[in-house]
C-alpha cells in the first residue's frame, strides 16, 4: 500500500480492530498502542515473477460513498448476525469462503461484503452486488444464506 498514514481517536477504527483481532484487547490501550488511518492513494501487488501490477486507489480501496446508513447499522448488524445467525455465519464461512468449520462470527461489515473471524483464522465472503444500507443488507446476507444451503446440498 502507498499512502499516507495519521493517527485516529475514532472509536469505529478501534472497535472494528478488536472485533477482528480480540486478542490485541491485551495490549490496545498500552501507551505504545494507537490506531492509525491510511489514506491510500496506490498499491503495488507482486504476484510472483513477472506478475507485478500497479494499482490505483480506487482498485484497492473500499468505496465508502452513499453507505453512511450502512456504516452508522454496521456494529448493530455484526452484533445480530453474532447472536442470532451463527449458522448462517458458518455456512458463509465453510461453503462460500471455503474455510474449516469452526465458531465463526462476524466481525466487520461494509459495502463490498462481510468479514469472518474463528480462532485465529479469518475470512471475507464479498457480496454480489454493493450493499450501501441497511435493507439491502438484510436481503442480500438472507440469499448468501440461502445460496449457500443450496450449495451444501448439491455437494452432499
Amino acid at each position: 500500500m502507498i499512502g499516507r498514514a495519521e493517527r485516529t481517536p475514532e472509536p469505529n477504527v478501534r472497535a472494528r480492530f478488536l472485533a477482528r483481532h480480540p486478542k490485541a484487547r491485551l495490549y490496545a490501550d498500552f501507551g505504545d498502542s494507537s490506531f492509525w488511518h491510511l489514506e491510500i492513494v496506490g498499491a503495488h501487488l507482486n504476484g510472483g515473477f513477472v506478475r507485478a501490477v500497479v494499482l490505483g486507489a480506487d482498485e484497492v480501496r473500499t468505496d465508502l460513498s452513499g453507505a453512511d446508513a450502512l456504516i452508522a447499522a454496521e456494529a448493530g448488524a455484526v452484533e445480530h448476525m453474532n447472536d442470532d445467525h451463527r449458522e448462517a455465519l458458518a455456512l458463509y464461512a465453510t461453503v462460500l469462503a471455503g474455510m474449516p468449520p469452526g465458531d465463526w462470527r462476524a466481525t466487520g461489515i461494509d459495502p463490498d461484503g462481510i468479514d469472518l473471524a474463528a480462532s485465529n483464522l479469518t475470512a471475507r465472503v464479498p457480496f454480489p452486488e454493493r450493499v450501501a444500507d441497511p435493507g439491502r443488507l438484510r436481503l442480500v446476507l438472507k440469499r448468501l444464506a440461502d445460496d449457500a444451503r443450496k450449495e451444501r446440498l448439491h455437494r452432499a
